[in-house]
């Protein structure tokens, strides 16, 4: 039996040695490539492109790309312009798709060229470039264009002497003097994906090393931002602050630039809470595979940006757990994994293929819900296969996220609960969501309990509470776990979201916003929210910092909706014949009497198959599918009823702003009282198979002819409902 503890957060090995071999050394100044490859490493990248499947299906794809800078095609007219020396060229785009496109379309230009040894794309490329940096603009005002300082680096060979110089000029206005977001604050700010993100500085930089304009300033300052981020902005189970999305946004510059570090002699990559990612990055992926978690900002479940994907594959190609999490980031199918033209770039300077992978293009029986398993074609892959063997652990624990993901085994069929306490959302900005506390659940190769996402930000849009209609402040302050427990057959959390519930956050520079201006706004004061801005080099006023006017961002709080208690309890049982999981909620405003409504988020393609009394039976609306999940109210005081309803899901003007993300469903339970004392069963089965009979009074008991699961429920002196199994 597998049992997970925090304290066996698994480490990659120190690379040591192995970096010089993986990313080589920098060569002397005016020696190009140079950035995040070299000469010597041009020659092995020839070969890898070709043994490997990954690089061959992007070439082909890269190929097929740049044809758009070709006569009559969409960026044909401002390529030939450019290469003639037109200043205007860039105003003869007309579809507004391509539009700011031309410097990344180049970059790859570039790299193709000095890949195929082609003389004539190069110097067409090189002539377009310089055209580009000859136009008139504030270059010192601009953010620096990473893909600028690439295709030069990349085309430098093909580039004549006047045209180097009219680039690394444009490159050198745009970097020198500057400093990254992050330098200058305390260290334990540098969490944000801005820090990785704005590491085009040091990569622009470094694309003219040692040559006229090169700001020797810029590297050990991003060096040092970009240490405080590993170990900052990553946690000790390798788990992101900004989570999945945003995490891989900035570490889609922030990953290339480890690697120009290492080829420096810089290893970065030595960081403990770097080498300790995948152990979230596994845990995160659906059961059924090709598929991550969706938690705050999250946009779509591909887990984002690929960038850190392939340096973590490249630098360790061999390790079996980054290799299973490589192959479900490149998904079956390439064109979903691979489908995003702003990486193929990166993909072409690390191809790697997972073990034994190859593209895959037949029908995709992948939803945005999971897999549809009435159209899994007989060939199609197992994104999983041999996941069993890896023996990882059924349960991830981060404390200072505090997230927990738990299974009851691993495989396409298994059963994955998530319960996000929110515990990092303690300042008024980022990602996090009003929603500490909320669950997520899939099983049997789909998802049911859902995380809505990018900016779905709201209590009313999660899986969580509403007291009269009304939920978490937003922006929020973090939750607490209370109680974390591994049994063999049974894993539980509890956490604590009642502070979440009554503060309401905002950065100073947002109180001015009128949907807010009922509320009454105070600094907040807490010893470590003084002590960042304390620290922050800018600010001069150190005894009452919001004071400062540098001191935009300092966090505010007001009172929202002020409870006496919100626990949560959520609990997956594992290793019998029916596996499946509980939420308990001891939920109380003020001791009055208040609406509740009990809320899950569930898949948009999910219907009501029956009801019966308090429990509802959810499936898909495909006739084919034998999937369902028994959702009943085992414990509630008072009357009340589920109702499955499609509502749209908008954000209300007191979150900052108005947006619909369209219609979606949810279940909700109503009740009106003091303290509705919910305790949901939430149980995966197929059509067919038998359901639990039910009883809880006093005991939980759960019955099926082949089960018989007792638990004790017994009110804390803190007034949670402590869950075990007798």
């Amino acid at each position: 039996m597998q049992t997970s503890l925090f304290a066996q957060t698994r480490l990659l090995p120190d690379v040591g040695s192995t970096l010089v071999e993986r990313f080589g050394r920098v060569p002397a100044p005016g020696v190009h490539p140079r950035v995040v490859m070299g000469p010597d490493e041009l020659v092995r990248l020839r070969q890898v492109m070709q043994q490997t499947e990954v690089g061959k299906y992007t070439l082909g794809r890269v190929d097929h790309y740049v044809e758009v800078l070709h006569t009559g095609q969409p960026l044909g007219a401002e390529f030939d312009g450019l290469v003639k020396g037109d200043l205007n060229a860039t105003t003869y785009v007309k579809d507004g798709f391509w539009q700011n496109k031309i410097v990344y379309v180049l970059s790859l230009e570039c790299f193709e060229a000095l890949l195929r040894q082609d003389q004539v794309r190069g110097q067409q490329a090189a002539a377009a470039l310089a055209t580009y940096a000859s136009i008139p603009r504030n270059w010192a005002k601009i953010d620096p264009d990473v893909h600028l300082a690439l295709a030069y680096d990349f085309d430098y060979v093909y580039m004549t002497d006047v045209q180097r110089r009219v680039v690394r000029q444009a490159i050198s206005l745009s970097t020198v003097g500057k400093k990254v977001f992050g330098d200058g604050m305390p260290a334990d700010w540098n969490t944000s994906n801005w820090m990785p993100g704005g590491m085009g500085l040091v990569l622009s930089a470094l694309a003219i090393e040692g040559e006229q304009g090169y700001d020797a300033a810029i590297y050990p300052s991003c060096r040092q931002v970009m240490k405080n981020f590993l170990h900052y902005g990553i946690t000790q189970a390798g788990g992101s602050i900004e989570e999945m999305h945003y995490f891989h946004y900035g570490m889609s510059v922030g990953a290339l630039a480890l690697v120009a570090f290492a080829r420096h002699g810089d290893d970065l990559f030595i960081e403990p809470h770097y080498r300790a990612l995948p152990n979230w990055l596994v845990a995160a992926m659906e059961p059924y595979g090709d598929a991550f978690s969706m938690h705050q900002d999250t946009p779509n479940d591909q887990g984002g940006v690929l960038t850190n994907y392939l340096i973590l594959k490249w630098l360790w190609p061999k390790d079996p757990v980054v290799d299973m999490i490589w192959r479900n980031r490149v998904e079956t199918d390439p064109m979903a994994g691979l489908g995003n033209y702003g990486d193929w770039l990166f993909v072409l300077l690390f191809p790697s293929d997972p073990v034994g992978w190859k593209p895959y293009s037949g029908p995709n029986p992948h939803t945005k819900w999971g897999l549809n398993e009435a159209a899994i074609p007989a060939n199609y892959p197992d994104a999983v296969s041999g996941i069993e063997a890896l023996n990882l652990p059924l349960t991830y624990w981060d404390p200072e996220r505090g997230l927990q993901i738990t299974r009851n085994k691993w495989g396409r069929d298994g059963m994955v609960l998530h319960l996000d306490m929110n515990t990092q959302a303690n300042y008024a900005a980022a990602h996090a969501h009003s929603n500490s506390g909320e669950f997520t659940l899939s099983a049997l190769g789909r998802k049911w309990a859902i995380d809505r996402g990018f900016h779905v930000a709201e209590t009313k849009d999660s899986s969580c509470i509403l007291i009269d209609g009304r939920g978490q402040g937003f922006f929020p302050i973090g939750g607490a776990t209370v109680e974390r427990r591994e049994e063999p057959n049974l894993t539980v959390m509890a956490g604590d979201a009642s502070e979440p519930y009554h503060w309401i956050l905002r950065a100073q520079i947002r109180l001015n916003d009128p949907a807010i201006s009922a509320f009454h706004w105070e600094p907040d004061t807490r010893a470590d929210v003084v002590r960042r801005f304390d620290e922050y080099a800018l600010v001069m006023n150190k005894a009452e910092p919001w004071h400062d006017r540098q001191a935009t961002q300092y966090t505010f709080h007001a009172v929202y909706n002020p409870v006496e208690k919100a626990f949560r309890t959520a609990a997956l049982r594992r290793n019998g014949s029916h596996d499946y999981a509980l939420i308990v909620d001891d939920i109380n405003k003020d001791g009055s009497s208040h609406q509740y409504d009990w809320l899950m988020q569930v898949a948009d393609d999910l219907e009501v198959k029956s009801t019966n009394g308090n429990s509802m039976v959810l499936g898909s609306a495909d006739a084919k599918d034998n999937r369902r999940l028994l959702v009943q109210m085992i414990g509630v005081s008072g009357g009340g009823s589920w109702v499955f309803e499609k509502y749209e899901v908008k954000r209300t003007p007191e979150s900052g702003d108005t947006a619909s993300f369209g219609m979606g469903n949810r279940l909700r339970y109503s009740v009106r009282g003091v303290e509705p004392g919910f305790k949901v069963l939430l149980y995966p089965y197929r059509e067919g198979e038998a359901l639990p009979e039910v009883s809880a009074n006093g005991l939980l008991e759960l019955r099926w002819a082949n089960q018989k699961d007792d638990y004790v429920l017994t009110m804390l002196p803190t007034g949670r409902t402590e869950v075990r199994m007798r």
